[in-house]
Parts: C-alpha cells; structure tokens; sequence
C-alpha cells in the first residue's frame, strides 16, 4: 500500500529553538510548511523531550549544565565522559547515560540516557525513548512517548539558514499512525461518519533509517488496538521523509513454538528457575528481590505469544484466591532477559486473580451502605497492553434505608436504574463490547463509552458468569454478600 500522507494529520514545521541565558528551553514561534494547499497542524515539542539552549559558542565547551525539567540542577556533565555518536563540522551529537534513581544527595529522580546535541552556535539535551541517526546526513530521529504509548517522531539537525542552529522537524504523529493501521488492515478508519473508527495503545519503534535512489527512508514497526473491535494489529512501515509516501505491510505478531523454538523454552524455564531460587541479576532494572510477603509461582502463557511467563501471586484471603503481584515475561536475546510487566501493589479490596482456564480476573468490592461487586475478565496481548474481555456486576441494597431520613431518596436519584426504580435487593448486570453493526448506529454523543454496553441479567445468569470466568460458585467464595 502506497500513498501520500494526509498532511492534515502530520506535524512538518521547523521549530526554530534558540539558546538562552538561563538554559530553558525556549521555541520560538513556529515556520509552519504547507503541502499541497492543505493546512498543517502545528504540534508542541514533545513533554519527554526536554531542550535547553547553552552558552555561545557550543564546540567551545569542554563541559555543560546538565537540565533537568527545564531547571539547572548544577550538575556539570564533562564532555569528554560522554560518546560522541555524530559529528561534523556543523553538527555534533553526545550522548551519557545518567542514574540518580536512588541518590539521596541531589533532589533528582532520574535513570535514562540523556542526548546533547551541539551547532557551533546552539545545544540542546534532550531525553528520548528511541532514537536513530542518519549518519549521511547528519540528522537524529528522535521517538518521544506520551506515557506508556506513541506520541510523536521529530528529526533534528543543523539548520542552513538561519546557520549554526538546531533544526527539529515534525515526522510522524499519533493520529497519522491510527489511519496507517485502519488502512493495512483493511479496517474503517476514523472520519466525521465513523468516530467509532479510532486505536489506542498506539506503540512504534524505528527500526532504521536508510538511502535509496537519493531518497531518506524511514523504516519502523507499529500496533495499536483498534477499539471496535478490541484487536491488535501490527504493521511495518516505511516513510519517504521529502515526499511523505508511506508503504504499509499488514503483519502478525511473533508467536513462539516449542518445537521449533526449543532453545527460547530451555533458557526462558532456567531463567525462571534462577529467580524462583532467590537469583535476581536476571531480572532488568533489579538487583534484588523486591520486598514483601512469600509468594508463590505460576507459569503459563499470559499475553499470548506462546512462551511462558512468570506470575508472582500471594494467598492472601484464605478462600483458594491468590492475587496476583507481579508478572514477570522473558524476553529473548537482552542481556537481563527477564521484565517485570506488570505489578499490582494492593489491599486486596481490589486485586487480579487468575481464574479457570487461565483467565485474568480483577475483583473489586466494596462493603458500605450497599454490598457491590465488579468481576472483569481481561487479557494482555502479545504487546503487553491490557484490554478488557468481559465483565459482570453485583448490587445489593439493604432495605433500612427508608428508615433514615432522606436516605430512601439519595439512593433513588444516586441509583436510578436500580434501587431508584425497584427498592431494595439484588441487581446484577453484564459489560459486553459492542457489535460493529451496533457501533454504525450509534449516537457518540449520548454515550459515554461508545464500545461498551451495560445491560441487567438475571441472577442465575450472574452466577453463571462468574463461574465461567472464575471455576467457583460466587455465593461460596464472597461470603461479605448476603445469602440468597
């Protein structure tokens, strides 16, 4: 699939970033190009890239203030402790990898690689998430995350006119990277008629940056879930960086297979045995255990990429539920091969358990003036983001309201499809996803979550649920609620 990006959608503006005296980071008023008669949307300079101008002339410094937040923090970085990843006669880019995490002398809480980028007349840090650089013409492409998801991609360089500045342009925005996905795979994509048509969780990483035919080419991998129908797709993608033509290729996510991955199996289940045994090296970003109660393990495949991950639970409630911690994957090839994916530090009037056949449940209670419950089964994907696959609720609203003044009515307008419209008891009800042709119907301004649709069941129904997503009877295990 080939096709010229919608200009509409991609931020390609120059943003003229000028020093200053007290390092801030300082943009001035941005060129904004045009393509093709259409307009150009300007964008902000990323939150997780944090630029400061420095003194006059740069390749004159042996040393610079490091900035922090866009605040000195009077810390002097030598340049001669740093890499130099790029440099000619314009243009020059350091990098340092920086860990005051767990200082206790400097109010700073940092760990991450910091880029400082050099003009004889300008310098700029900046903190990427990912970064590539085209050493044929001495520009650095720069991923920057908004969170945990894709925000934008900017390439910096040094300018030709005004000379001796820093260049940052625009390259590739979320909204744009939505329609690549719809497109590839063949999918609505979002326009004024289909609002429904939208992804989240937008993740990239670039892969590399190459010349071809005197075209920069830009490559990169892609997903995102399209929330319709709450899939994930996955894409690669090619970007020519002068024309912003595209090439998208639709692929699957990388599942693994005993047989033919035998030796990922045989090292994933040592790595995992070394940390059951108490030996944490293995583990990226820990050097030990982390604290808290025994735990015990469990292996089983949890984002559905065939190999086993690792579940740390905690039998906490004495009833045969064991929450869930953490959950620790593998990941082949990194030196420190196994991730901590996710974690769960609660009370446990809220936790995830795994249920029958492997299922991620997340229980929550809360015992008051009314007895409720919420049981959501969810799933991750094989890029770890968590999406929900089913979910039931319980209500119990005890019948003494009427005798305190006031409380009948407060619970009637607070409740109004429930204890407002039949008093006292049990109401039990069902989140399912909608269909694609309920979504095409829809009214998106009446609806405050267009996807989802809430609809009262039955006890038996209820009951029936919950032991389908759970393996127990519900009466037996939240034994808070009142007996039927």
């Amino acid at each position: 699939m080939k096709g010229k990006i919608k200009s509409a959608l991609i931020m390609a503006m120059v943003l003229g970033l000028t020093g200053c005296a007290d390092a801030a980071m300082q943009v001035d008023e941005p060129t904004v190009q045009e393509t093709e008669s259409e307009q150009v949307v300007e964008s902000d300079v990323p939150e997780t890239s944090e630029a400061a101008g420095t003194q006059e002339p740069a390749f004159d410094e042996d040393s610079f203030m490091w900035v922090y937040k866009q605040e000195k923090t009077g810390i002097m970085i030598r340049l001669e402790d740093c890499d130099c990843l790029y440099e000619s006669g314009q243009f020059r880019i350091w990098s340092k990898y920086l860990d005051y995490s767990s200082r206790k002398d400097v109010p700073f809480r940092y760990s991450g690689e910091l880029l400082y980028l050099q003009t004889p007349e300008q310098s700029m840090q900046l903190y990427p998430d990912e970064y590539v650089i085209d050493y044929e013409s001495g520009r650095i492409y720069i991923l920057c995350n908004k969170g945990d998801y894709f925000a934008s991609i900017y390439s910096y360089c040094a300018a030709t006119s005004p000379a001796g500045e820093i260049c940052g342009v625009g390259v590739l925005k979320s909204s744009l990277l939505e329609d690549w996905i719809a497109e590839a795979h063949g999918l609505p994509t979002y326009s004024s008629d289909k609002p429904w048509a939208r992804s989240s969780n937008l993740r990239v990483n670039m892969t590399e940056v190459s010349h071809e035919q005197g075209v920069t080419v830009l490559r990169g991998e892609a997903s995102g879930i399209y929330q319709a129908t709450g899939e994930t797709y996955c894409i690669e993608w090619e970007l020519d960086t002068t024309s912003y033509e595209e090439k998208l290729m639709p692929v699957a996510p990388r599942i693994y297979d005993a047989e033919k991955d035998k030796a990922v199996f045989e090292a994933c289940a040592a790595a995992y045995d070394r940390l059951e045994q108490g030996d944490w090296s293995l583990v990226a970003g820990r050097e030990d255990k982390p604290n808290g109660d025994a735990w015990q393990g469990r292996r089983m495949d949890v984002n559905g990429d065939g190999l086993p991950d690792l579940i740390q639970e905690a039998d906490a409630n004495g009833l045969g539920i064991s929450p869930i911690l953490r959950i620790y994957t593998y990941v082949d090839g990194a030196e420190q091969p196994v991730r901590e994916v996710f974690s769960d530090l609660n009370d446990f009037s809220e936790y995830y358990f795994v249920g029958a056949d492997g299922k991620l449940i997340y229980d929550y209670s809360n015992h008051g003036e009314m007895a409720y419950g919420s049981y959501s089964q969810y799933q991750f994907d094989e890029k770890w983001n968590r999406k929900q696959v089913d979910g039931i609720e319980i209500y119990y609203f005890y019948d003494h309201y009427k005798e305190y003044e006031g409380e009948h009515e407060r619970y009637s307008e607070y409740y109004p499809d429930t204890y407002g419209a039949r008093g006292s008891g049990y109401y039990y009800f069902r989140c399912r996803r909608r269909t694609m042709e309920e979504l095409k119907d829809i009214d998106t301004d009446n609806e405050e979550d267009i996807y989802w649709v809430r609809e009262e069941i039955s006890g038996q129904e209820f009951v029936r649920v919950y032991k389908e997503m759970t393996g127990w009877d519900f009466f037996t295990v939240n034994t808070d609620f009142p007996s039927k």
